[in-house]
């Protein structure tokens, strides 16, 4: 299984604070696609209400987590007409599985 301890030092620093811990960022979005199924990993939400709405995605931070620990990923859209609440990535089963035992 792999873990933190796995991954070369130039790409942990980005995932993690010099206490040893991930940053929030990252917790964050692995916590939003902790329901979802691994194979189609969307990663955007909006914020904000009434007019003051913006969309945002956790998409960098998945994929450089990702990244690190050497998984590779696809990456789609299933949106109708290709917009951005569509994109998703695909990971498998094995990458999936490693991400939430970080966050556990």
């Amino acid at each position: 299984m792999k873990t933190l301890a796995n991954i070369s030092k130039t790409k942990k620093s980005k995932l993690v604070k010099a206490d040893g811990e991930l940053k929030q960022r990252f917790v964050d979005a692995l916590n939003y696609i902790k329901g979802e199924d691994h194979r189609k990993a969307h990663c955007g939400y909006y914020t904000g209400s009434g007019r003051y709405i913006r969309f945002t995605s956790y998409y960098y931070e998945i994929k450089t987590t990702l990244e690190a620990f050497g998984f590779k990923s696809k990456d789609g859209n299933d949106a109708p007409r290709g917009g951005q609440q569509g994109d998703y990535i695909n990971m498998s089963k094995q990458a999936y599985t490693t991400l939430m035992n970080l966050i556990n």
